[in-house]
């Protein structure tokens, strides 16, 4: 600093200069005012403007497109296919700000970690020939090259199936089903509700084994094991709000189940679960 005053030479002529600098420098802000000036834009802020001539620097992996992160726990509905989509369509309207050349860079001597943007080999007809830009290259006419993109793919959605009991839930009351099924709001289900549904899937499995009357003996003996199994995994998910619970329930329609397995009497299982399928 006080080689430079001495430059100078007086301290008056130094207050001016530094007041020149700063009005200089504080018109930065406006510069994109001026006409005929070069306005550096983030490619957000240059969304409908056009541009004789647009540079467009390191477009590199990371930049064009920007890798994505997942969010919060809370699920917003972003995607990393969505995501992407949005940053091919930021590349392009950087691209097609400028009505006679575009400039298009990127590093040549990049390491294994770095990877060159996908998106330019859409816009460089010979490819990359992994040698750097001669020092002129900004003096040469370069000539946009019209580039045919291919109609988006569509694909019809996969066939869903839904069962008759879901069906009978939705003619009762479609709002309630949407609820349920379309939000999938939580809510706790209570102990007989559970055990029902155990009891369900029980029999499921039950007449998986035996669609017809067999032994008495071996079919009980089937169905305790069944009651076993199945009402413990519901305990080991903590299903059950409390082990005593789980113990009355539990010891509650044992002795129905058992009864019905062993009574040898007729049935023939024709239909285990029906489905519709929609599409």
């Amino acid at each position: 600093f006080l080689s430079f005053l001495f430059w100078l030479g007086d301290f008056e002529v130094f207050v001016a200069f530094l007041k020149d600098a700063v009005g200089s420098f504080s018109r930065a802000a406006y510069l994109g005012d001026i006409k005929d000036t070069v306005k550096i834009l983030t490619v957000h802020e240059a969304k409908g403007m056009h541009f004789r001539y647009s540079f467009i620097p390191g477009v590199m992996w990371g930049n064009f497109p920007r890798e994505f992160k997942q969010g919060s726990y809370i699920e917003t509905g972003k995607s990393e296919e969505k995501h992407y989509e949005v940053e091919k369509r930021i590349f392009d309207i950087a691209v097609n700000t400028a009505t006679e050349s575009v400039f298009i860079s990127f590093r040549m001597d990049f390491s294994e970690e770095e990877v060159l943007s996908p998106y330019l080999k859409e816009y460089l007809k010979d490819g990359i020939n992994g040698e750097p830009a001669p020092a002129g290259i900004f003096e040469e006419d370069v000539k946009m090259q019209e580039v045919k993109l291919n109609p988006p793919r569509v694909s019809m959605p996969p066939v869903k199936s839904i069962s008759a009991t879901a069906l009978e839930n939705y003619i009762a009351c479609p709002l309630k089903y949407f609820f349920e099924k379309i939000v999938r709001i939580r809510r706790e289900m209570t102990p007989a509700a559970l055990s029902g549904r155990l009891v369900h899937k029980i029999m499921e499995r039950f007449h998986g084994e035996f669609p017809h009357p067999a032994e008495s003996g071996g079919m009980k003996k089937k169905m305790s094991g069944l009651i076993d199994i199945v009402f413990l995994a519901a305990l080991r998910k903590e299903e059950f709000p409390d082990g005593y619970t789980f113990k009355c329930w539990k010891k509650f329609v044992t002795p129905f189940l058992l009864k019905y397995a062993a009574t040898e009497h007729e049935f023939d299982v024709r239909l285990r679960e029906h489905k519709v399928e929609i599409g």
